[in-house]
């Protein structure tokens, strides 16, 4: 009988948890990304970037290093095999870009994990940039 209680609670903090952490995030996101996450917007910021990988790395017309990462998750029990990569576990992929000084001008995490790097950076808003 004492176990019951603990099964109850633990199902009970599994799903609360599930829902406040995206408004949370959400939250943090919005309230941080205009000084901490600055995707460039114009041919002069896109430029000055370039300038930056050119004088601290020797890498000429680079705007940015960009990078994949899968972070494993729980199999979602309603998408089959939408999560399911290459590495055998089900994952979500985070998508970052950084200029030459390491500070992130783009991120994108979410994509299922099941979509080549190819896919993520696709869909993702960085590649409709003009």
């Amino acid at each position: 009988e004492l176990q019951k209680p603990y099964v109850l609670f633990s199902n009970f903090w599994e799903s609360t948890i599930s829902l406040f952490v995206p408004v949370v995030h959400k939250a943090i996101y919005e309230e941080l990304k205009d000084e901490y996450l600055h995707v460039p917007n114009t041919t002069a910021e896109w430029l000055e970037i370039s300038r930056q990988f050119d004088r601290l790395w020797n890498l000429p017309n680079v705007v940015g290093a960009i990078v994949g990462k899968h972070i494993r998750i729980a199999a979602p029990g309603d998408e089959g095999s939408a999560f399911y990569n290459y590495k055998s576990d089900h994952s979500i992929v985070l998508l970052a870009l950084v200029c030459a000084n390491y500070n992130f001008t783009y991120v994108n995490i979410g994509m299922n994990g099941r979509i080549s790097d190819g896919g993520v950076y696709r869909e993702s808003d960085l590649s409709k940039r003009k």
